[in-house]
């Protein structure tokens, strides 16, 4: 298997209850379908412990790269309709529908950042992106120079110069893990929008795993892109409508 990063401290706890995450279980008959050589090598000993698989005899995860990931598709183990990203060896799984207000919030930002960039820009939503390294998460919306056609026969790699993430169940995850993922691998400018608060966070000046900055814009405020710095953006442009409660 290639080498992966460490798990961030956070990272299992992250996976909170109600953040609508989680580990994806794996049944005993997914397990047999995974032997060699669909993902498992001739000589490797795991054990399926609680839906984990396991490496035999020494209680920790087994993980997987990101090619066995793609071979878990292609071999029909994960299903086309779900949702799911690797994350630090784990395939993490989205539990239940996504949110309308979520759904839409996507849409607009995704609309917000296309007039903001122009021509000579991809503006992607909910597509894997490929990180260095070796992981595989699934940002809202992203980013990235040139035009589709560039991206015909690969799959986008970490040349995303800005990424999205909208957080409502997620918050915690979004700010913890998946912040400190997209650092690592130094994408420069990293907007979560907080549906909770109908704010919108914005990380830059990645180091050592971490954003050295974090800049928090209310609904009436304006905030321009690092690549596209001549296009500022509404943050109540990202944000579904709110409606009067009714009496």
């Amino acid at each position: 298997m290639a080498d992966l990063l460490p798990e961030t401290p956070t990272f299992l706890d992250d996976l909170t209850p109600d953040s609508g995450l989680s580990l994806r279980r794996w049944t005993l008959g997914e397990y047999h379908r995974m032997a060699y050589p669909i993902i498992f090598g001739p000589e490797e000993r795991t054990e399926l412990i609680h839906g984990e698989i396991m490496v035999f005899g020494e209680g920790v995860p087994r993980l997987f790269n990101r090619e066995e990931y793609y071979r878990l598709a292609k071999y029909g183990i994960l299903q086309p309709d779900e949702r799911t990203e690797l994350i630090y060896g784990r395939v993490i799984k989205r539990m239940g529908p996504m949110g309308e207000p979520h759904s839409i919030s996507i849409m607009k930002t995704a609309d917000a950042l296309e007039d903001a960039f122009g021509p000579g820009w991809v503006v992607r939503q909910q597509l894997s992106l490929r990180l260095n390294s070796g992981l595989e998460p699934e940002p809202d919306v992203l980013v990235v120079p040139g035009v589709p056609d560039d991206y015909a026969d690969v799959p986008i790699s970490s040349v995303a110069l800005l990424l999205v993430e909208v957080s409502d169940t997620t918050l915690r995850y979004d700010r913890g893990t998946k912040a400190a993922m997209y650092a690592t691998d130094s994408v420069p400018d990293y907007w979560l929008i907080n549906l909770r608060y109908r704010t919108l966070e914005v990380r830059r000046q990645p180091e050592n795993g971490e954003y050295l900055s974090l800049d928090v814009y209310g609904e009436q405020e304006s905030i321009a892109p690092l690549a596209a710095p001549r296009s500022p953006v509404r943050v109540a442009a990202l944000l579904p409508l709110t409606r009067p409660q009714a009496s």
